[in-house]
């Protein structure tokens, strides 16, 4: 120790300030900091390589998020098929919730409970999988699509997102946009209505 020297006072100075990414070279870590310094690997071994290592906040619709995705989605309080195909399978009710046929009627309130928790469950969705930063109404085309397409789809624009941080119109507008195998001019309308909300911030669900 130099008491001319405060840097003499930094146990952390033969590192540089980073106990926990570089070596003690003489053995000056204590048992208790080892102990640290190997529990600090453990979990970055585990985290893997594919990990985000910084996880993105996780974001929420607007309210004109989701009244656009209202707009689209058809309101039913009773079960309806969905699907494009006939008596395929594809029933839903209120604002586009997946249920079964034997489904009974709901209320409107229910219905807007139903909504709440779809809306919430792929915002959490589009969350997990994006890996850059995104504004608001960026999120809301990306939930809208994603609300269409399936919790599990990880569709064009995030993929694009992710690997060059930019979508592109035909991320949007070349995808999801057939029913039952057949192209639907609904579903055209809403990708260039979503795109419009990802480029310009344009909430509209007229069509």
């Amino acid at each position: 120790m130099n008491g001319d020297n405060p840097q003499s006072l930094n146990l952390y100075v033969y590192v540089e300030n980073h106990p926990l990414r570089a070596v003690d070279a003489d053995g000056h870590m204590s048992e208790g900091a080892q102990e640290d310094y190997q529990r600090y690997l453990n979990q970055v071994s585990q985290l893997g390589h594919d990990s985000k290592s910084d996880p993105l906040p996780q974001q929420q619709v607007s309210q004109a998020g989701q009244d656009f995705i209202k707009g689209y989605e058809k309101l039913s309080l009773t079960v309806y098929d969905a699907s494009g195909k006939r008596k395929a399978g594809g029933w839903t009710i209120g604002y586009g919730h997946k249920t079964t046929r034997d489904a009974g009627p709901i209320t409107l309130p229910e219905a807007e409970a139903l909504f709440q928790g779809d809306v919430a469950r792929m915002a959490s969705h589009v969350s997990a999988d994006l890996n850059v930063p995104v504004s608001q109404n960026q999120f809301d085309a990306l939930v809208s699509l994603r609300f269409n397409a399936g919790a599990n789809a990880i569709t064009p624009p995030v993929a694009d997102l992710n690997s060059t941080g930019h979508a592109t119109m035909g991320d949007f507008t070349n995808h999801y946009i057939t029913a039952g195998g057949v192209p639907s001019r609904g579903l055209e309308l809403r990708r260039a209505a979503e795109w419009r909300i990802f480029s310009e911030g344009v909430y509209d669900a007229s069509h």
